[in-house]
Formats: structure tokens, sequence, C-alpha cells
């Protein structure tokens, strides 16, 4: 991974009793993402142990060409709409790598 690596990452809080359908169209959604666009990695969505309506999407982009495809693609504009419609609260962010360690 390098500088031009592209991590997009939601925060999501579902709204309580839409949590099977929210994954369900995760699971869609992210083999579309990485079955139809370029330079997708991978794509995790946690979930909070605790609270079971908090999740977290994290995906990883090999450029900022292939992250700005994924994003303005028809499929994403759509999938947005419909996670947000089952959400109480949305915060999405995009990041870069500054620190990676593993052992």
């Amino acid at each position: 991974m390098g500088e031009d690596t592209i991590f997009s990452i939601g925060q999501w809080t579902v709204t309580q009793g839409n949590e099977e359908v929210f994954l369900e169209k995760w699971r869609e959604f992210s083999r579309w993402s990485l079955n139809h666009i370029n330079g997708g990695r991978w794509v995790y969505v946690v979930q909070d142990r605790d609270k079971k309506n908090q999740f977290m999407s994290f995906g990883i982009w090999e450029s900022p060409e292939d992250y700005t495809a994924w994003r303005n693609s028809t499929k994403f504009k759509s999938a947005f709409a419909d996670f947000s419609a089952l959400c109480d609260d949305v915060v999405y962010s995009t990041s870069t790598e500054v620190l990676h360690r593993y052992r």
C-alpha cells in the first residue's frame, strides 16, 4: 500500500430493526463493488458488540481514480441512498494511510 491508497470509512447508526436488511444490502453491494470496479482490494463491515445497531464499513482502493470511479457509479449512489434510508445517522470519510504496522 502506498500514499495513493484510499480508505473509505462509514459509520452507520442503523434504525433498530433494520440491521439484517442493512447487512444483506452490504453483502450485495460489496460483491458488486469488488467484482465490477477496478482497484477495490477489500471491504469490511463490523458491528459493535454491545450496540447492535452500530456498524462501521471500511474499504481500500488502490488509487484515487479507482475510488472516484466507485463513488461516481450509479450503483454506489443508489446503494448509499438505500443504506442511508435504513439509518438514523451516517458519517462518511475518506482517508489515506499514515501508519501501517503488523506482526
